[in-house]
């Protein structure tokens, strides 16, 4: 019988110059595979955990058990990482290396870890964030879950390959898909679209993103301007006049909580910010407040 296992990787080594994305998942490393139970057959998936948010690698089919001796012949390469135990694939049959797939807490919690007790929950330290002990070493996991990992590989492994990061939502996933018909790269909460407009139906891209009424960007700029209402960057001073009207627009009120028929006010729900500030806002879900990172300004700036 097929078994399902998480192998972690350590997020100092979840970068492209040390793990190659794009390329077949073909072994992983730990000293517990044995231990474990871990057979030739089994599937294995790679994660990592950052912030207390979980990344999904990949997903490779265990082919072979081997030591670290062996590993370092069949790959011609002295500089694997110091395990006694690998899992490897030498026919390259995994999925691509993704790193920059990063699941929502709503979406984490559902998963499942076998126990002789039965299924168990990963540990949360947080509303938001998982114990960064929850995926170490190598875990059973349940088959639903299995297929839950599948499904989330499967539509996110339709987009283009990007270093833009995409957070996995439960809305993502009931649709199927993430559109990939524009070159729009802006955050899930960035407002391209005072007095109040309706919001309109959800678009996504590389993260959730709504489809807006234009205008509230342009009344949100209006009444603050195109400097950031962080930390005072101006493109055009910067820049020069080829980035006039160029900025971010950041929702106060999380529009994936809010739903689609929320009436935005432009003045009491946008600010204007650049993005530096922009993606540190959104560095965790729920996103940072404004006085927060104010406050990161204040005391690393």
């Amino acid at each position: 019988m097929v078994r399902f296992w998480t192998c972690h990787w350590q997020f100092r080594y979840w970068r492209p110059d040390i793990n190659a994305e794009g390329q077949p998942l073909r072994s992983s490393a730990s000293n517990m595979f044995k231990k474990r139970g871990v057979s030739v057959g089994d599937t294995a998936y790679i994660v990592s955990l950052s912030a207390g948010q979980l990344y999904l690698g990949g997903r490779m089919t265990v082919k072979r058990i081997i030591s670290r001796a062996e590993a370092l012949r069949l790959w011609n390469n002295e500089d694997v990482y110091d395990a006694d135990e690998w899992i490897v694939d030498p026919d390259q049959g995994g999925t691509l290396l993704h790193l920059h797939r990063r699941l929502s807490p709503a979406v984490t919690k559902q998963l499942r870890f076998a126990s002789k007790a039965g299924p168990r929950e990963p540990f949360f330290v947080s509303d938001t964030e998982l114990d960064n002990q929850a995926t170490r070493g190598v875990r059973e996991l349940t088959p639903e879950t299995a297929a839950l990992l599948d499904r989330i590989i499967e539509v996110t492994d339709r987009l283009p390959r990007s270093d833009q990061l995409i957070t996995v939502t439960e809305e993502i996933l009931h649709n199927g898909k993430v559109d990939e018909g524009t070159a729009d790269a802006r955050l899930p909460e960035e407002v391209s679209s005072g007095a109040a407009y309706a919001e309109g139906s959800v678009q996504r891209i590389l993260v959730n993103r709504y489809e807006r009424d234009p205008r509230a960007r342009q009344e949100c700029i209006r009444h603050y301007g195109t400097t950031c209402f962080l930390c005072g960057f101006d493109f055009v001073a910067a820049y020069g006049e080829v980035m006039t009207g160029f900025i971010h627009v950041h929702h106060l009120n999380s529009l994936a909580s809010v739903g689609a028929d929320y009436q935005v006010n432009a003045v009491q729900d946008l600010r204007p910010v650049c993005p530096n500030c922009h993606a540190v806002l959104h560095r965790r879900e729920p996103p940072y407040s404004l006085d927060e990172v104010r406050g990161f300004l204040q005391t690393h700036g």
